[in-house]
């Protein structure tokens, strides 16, 4: 799992990377956030998952600062490698550990960190032009995952944080079925 994790953190320092201050206005896939906003939720939701990591408690309702200031690489990079380094032990998946919405036993806790990483890339990817195709052996294990059951309590009419299921055809790819799964258009 933690090659998973640090697959999807090297494939969004390439997506952050390209994004320039011309993409910031720019409408994303997550409601209500444009890139710039979406570039400061990741690099504020690597922290999060740092400290849940780390087994601190995190509070939800804090106001976010603005977390990229000048350089959404380096913010990026330095945040990612805090979540990296909180969830590289092994022992870690036979943990429960305390999110903002829950608490979570060691495998559905990387299955978060995984749907964190590798779906707000692809919206990022997606807003700014770039492609957001996620592999597909990693599509289908999120879906399969998400699929299994719980994934409807974290669905809301808004979109936040995830939106009802979008349709997709039978032939569909599996990143496009996940991202649609999920409440995003692809």
């Amino acid at each position: 799992m933690i090659d998973l994790i640090k697959q999807g953190i090297d494939r969004n320092a390439a997506i952050v990377a390209n994004v320039t201050p011309e993409h910031y206005g720019q409408p994303t896939p997550c409601k209500g956030f444009d890139v710039k906003m979406l570039l400061n939720h990741i690099v504020g939701g690597n922290h999060m998952l740092a400290a849940v990591g780390q087994g601190k408690t995190v509070d939800a309702g804090a106001e976010m600062p603005d977390l990229v200031g000048s350089d959404p690489l380096g913010a990026y990079k330095q945040s990612a490698e805090a979540a990296l380094a909180a969830w590289s032990d092994p022992s870690m998946m036979g943990r429960s550990h305390t999110f903002p919405f829950g608490e979570l036993p060691g495998p559905a806790a990387f299955g978060t960190v995984l749907l964190e990483t590798w779906v707000h890339g692809w919206d990022l990817a997606k807003a700014t032009g770039q492609d957001a195709t996620i592999p597909a052996p990693i599509a289908e294990a999120l879906l399969a995952g998400l699929q299994a059951g719980g994934f409807d309590a974290f669905r809301s009419p808004e979109g936040n944080p995830f939106g009802p299921a979008v349709d997709v055809s039978a032939d569909a790819t599996p990143s496009d079925k996940l991202v649609a799964f999920v409440g995003r258009t692809p």
